[in-house]
């Protein structure tokens, strides 16, 4: 019991886990389990604050995953499994503050610094939200799923592949990688040319 009031008191301090752990004697698990039960900052999937009906509604207001979080005081990582349990589409990731610091520096041309000093915000997720706004709401872009990947002729590897020819020659006629030859011959089960 005293253990448990001595973490408690520590990590009301904001000391780390770590050296909590170390001082008290206990592992860094231990320490933070219950560090964050004490703060209020317990995981909800392990019994914490949340709410979901709370979390619905929250949702509802338009407030993405770290947003609703904050307000329910749990990890945002179980927003995200609460939302994708219930295939909910995620909320747009810049938050309405986010939006607001994009408008201010496209519109007044202000420094990242000072927009983030005044709305209590980093100056990297200032320039983020800049960034996404000139992209158009955008944070990625689509993916190109045939980037990269060039198509093996299975016959005419298995010709050349009978005729003698090593991973590297087959990948020249192709314009393929080597070892995406060599996923091929062993797709088929065939071993590598001896090299003469």
């Amino acid at each position: 019991m005293d253990q448990i009031k001595q973490i408690i008191k520590m990590a009301s301090k904001g000391l780390g886990y770590r050296e909590i752990g170390a001082v008290v004697g206990v592992s860094r698990r231990d320490a933070a389990r219950i560090g964050r039960v004490a703060l209020g900052l317990r995981r909800a999937s392990r019994g914490g604050t949340f709410d979901a009906a709370k979390c619905r509604k929250l949702y509802d207001t338009g407030l993405n995953d770290v947003e609703i979080a904050q307000q329910l005081k749990c990890c945002h990582s179980d927003i995200w499994t609460w939302r994708r349990v219930h295939g909910l589409e995620p909320q747009d990731p810049v938050g309405e503050l986010q939006k607001r610091a994009a408008d201010l520096v496209l519109s007044t041309g202000r420094s990242y610094s000072s927009v983030a000093k005044e709305l209590g915000l980093t100056r990297n997720a200032v320039a983020g939200a800049v960034n996404r706004a000139k992209q158009g709401g955008r944070k990625y872009k689509k993916p190109c799923s045939d980037l990269g990947k060039k198509k093996i002729d299975d016959v005419k590897a298995m010709a050349l592949y009978k005729l003698g020819a090593g991973d590297r020659q087959i990948a020249a006629v192709f314009g393929a990688s080597e070892s995406g030859v060599r996923n091929w011959r062993c797709r088929y089960g065939l071993p590598a040319q001896s090299r003469r």
